[in-house]
């Protein structure tokens, strides 16, 4: 699992930062760690499986509300690395797949 895990993680945190980079994103600055950008939490996080429809988009809604509890964003479709956008329809720069149940 530990292997599977960094090879979805590791391209997306670089291709993040890039953008950020990119952007001159202020937020940056509080991923710098000595001499190095530290884009996940450290920890083991926690797993679990989610087997419903209702418990995914529950995971989904609490994940888009992250950036606002942490003040980075009034509404969480104001946070410009969130999908909360694009899952209500407004413009994003993220494209989502549709989820099927």
């Amino acid at each position: 699992m530990a292997e599977i895990r960094n090879a979805v993680k590791q391209p997306f945190a670089r291709e993040v930062l890039s953008r950020m980079e990119a952007e001159q994103d202020p937020i940056l600055s509080r991923l710098q760690i000595g001499t190095r950008r530290r884009f996940w939490q450290a920890g083991g996080g926690y797993d679990r499986n989610i087997v419903s429809r209702n418990a995914c988009l529950s995971s989904i809604e609490y994940i888009h509300h992250n950036p606002v509890a942490a003040g980075l964003a009034e509404q969480a479709s104001e946070y410009p690395w969130s999908s909360a956008a694009s899952h209500q329809g407004l413009p994003s720069e993220f494209h989502l797949d549709s989820i099927k149940w």
